[in-house]
């Protein structure tokens, strides 16, 4: 959609290669890693088979020049490759945590009215 309308966009995603709030979790949890760590997706690939204009970062120092590039070809996507052994700030177990009157915590209290919980 960006593509076909021109829209002026650069989105990012960081590829750990690992649902890695989980990876941790079970970690610490169990002692082991079971179905949560996964292949490093090419997004940029994806992407430029759409016709936007996208890179992979994969070090510090091609991030500033891929930043310049892809905000000089828009739409763009940057697609980041980090270390899958970095630990989330905000993960307590399993998922990260979410504040409340965000709109899962808000879905929660709905569905737990409903089921009379």
């Amino acid at each position: 959609t960006a593509v076909r309308h021109k829209a002026p966009l650069l989105a990012t995603t960081i590829s750990t290669g690992a649902w890695q709030i989980e990876v941790h979790d079970q970690t610490v949890t169990h002692g082991k890693v079971v179905g949560t760590k996964l292949q490093f997706a090419d997004h940029a690939a994806m992407a430029r088979a759409f016709g936007m204009h996208a890179e992979r970062v994969e070090t510090a120092e091609q991030l500033g020049p891929a930043i310049k590039r892809a905000l000089a070809n828009r739409p763009a996507l940057l697609d980041m490759v980090v270390t899958p052994e970095a630990v989330s700030s905000d993960a307590k177990t399993g998922l990260a945590w979410v504040p409340d009157l965000q709109p899962l915590a808000a879905w929660d209290e709905a569905e737990r009215k409903w089921r009379g919980t």
